[in-house]
């Protein structure tokens, strides 16, 4: 572990590299975000937002969002389509549920507009993809895309939106991180000292002192990464801990 003196000198000179987490994750963040750590992206979380809407209504309800959101290209769903059906359903809102009350089951679908052509034997006409999961009852299905018109409109298909730039300010990251903090089923004196290091990343962020907040940063990571080594907590928890971390440190 480096020394957190030599740590502040390496981050005033530019010379530490900081590099994004290679595991691949689906980690929420905050405000209905959810962080894809290999590809980098940042999806929203409530695909059924965009349901009984055609295609035109929908990239007008993507561009309502603000900031940098888009309906997702196929390189997008490249990247989200790595993950498991179950991966992909356990972290986004499902479009749609329906109850069969003759039999019994419960059908839970997240299916959405992506923003390119698909096309197969089927289709003849112009039609956009429609990446689409679908579990019944605790059975997970194969993923699978199929295409939708542009004029389509159905109470069970809204759309997969993403954007490359995180969509939440430092301060919210750090507000983020101290809710998780606090939240989280960590031992007291854990919970005590994380948070008040993240008091001290938020002070120095609403001060503008950014190489201050960096290095609370590292800090609180080789403390976080020391407790994961120990098992004073748990991976799930230090990764999601970790991960609010380095993007909060990219937003600075």
């Amino acid at each position: 572990m480096l020394n957190r003196a030599i740590l502040f000198v390496m981050l005033s000179a530019g010379i530490l590299a900081i590099s994004a987490p290679l595991k691949a994750e689906l980690v929420y963040v905050d405000q209905g975000v959810i962080y894809e750590t290999l590809g980098d992206q940042y999806w929203f979380q409530d695909i059924s937002l965009f349901i009984n809407k055609n295609y035109y209504e929908q990239m007008d309800a993507v561009s309502d969002l603000g900031g940098n959101w888009r309906m997702a290209n196929e390189g997008d769903i490249y990247n989200l389509w790595l993950y498991s059906s179950m991966e992909i359903g356990e972290a986004f809102t499902p479009s749609y549920t329906v109850i069969n009350t003759y039999n019994s089951t419960v059908s839970t679908g997240w299916r959405g507009r992506a923003n390119y052509i698909f096309s197969d034997n089927t289709l003849n006409d112009f039609s956009h993809a429609t990446p689409n999961i679908w579990k019944e009852n605790d059975i997970w299905h194969e993923k699978i895309i199929f295409g939708s018109y542009p004029d389509t409109v159905s109470e069970f298909l809204g759309a997969w939106v993403v954007t490359d730039i995180c969509p939440l300010t430092s301060l919210e990251l750090a507000d983020s991180l101290y809710r998780k903090i606090e939240e989280s089923a960590i031992s007291s004196n854990i919970k005590k000292s994380y948070l008040n290091i993240v008091r001290q990343i938020i002070d120095s962020i609403q001060k503008d002192k950014i190489t201050n907040a960096l290095l609370k940063i590292e800090a609180l990571s080789m403390d976080i990464q020391e407790s994961l080594d120990n098992g004073s907590i748990d991976t799930t928890t230090g990764s999601s801990f970790l991960t609010t971390l380095d993007i909060l440190r990219i937003t600075l």
